[in-house]
């Protein structure tokens, strides 16, 4: 692992485009984009979430993510909830860290 590496657990790089909504935690939906994870780990991922400036360091969220192709929804596959906390946002670059949470 090299110095600059912070994580202990190896990241994959991804390109997988997919519809992100963003629940409260009292389940209001709060956010919807169209978002791409970047690379994942057994910690977390990192997400291109165009619009996301609102997704705060330490906000909670369940994200429900759905499968995106240019022609729309994959409409043959099911949401997935994944429990996440934002642990740094990029506005620049439009990137999101989310930590998986219980």
């Amino acid at each position: 692992m090299s110095e600059q590496e912070r994580r202990s657990y190896q990241r994959f790089r991804l390109n997988y485009p997919f519809s992100l909504s963003c629940i409260g935690k009292d389940g209001e939906l709060l956010e919807f984009h169209k978002s791409r994870i970047l690379d994942a780990g057994a910690g977390g991922m990192r997400v291109e979430v165009p619009g996301g400036k609102s997704l705060t360091k330490g906000s909670e969220l369940v994200l429900h993510c759905l499968p995106y192709q240019d022609n729309g929804f994959d409409m043959k596959s099911y949401p997935v909830a994944v429990h996440v906390e934002v642990v740094w946002n990029e506005p620049v670059s439009q990137e999101v860290g989310f930590a998986y949470r219980l």
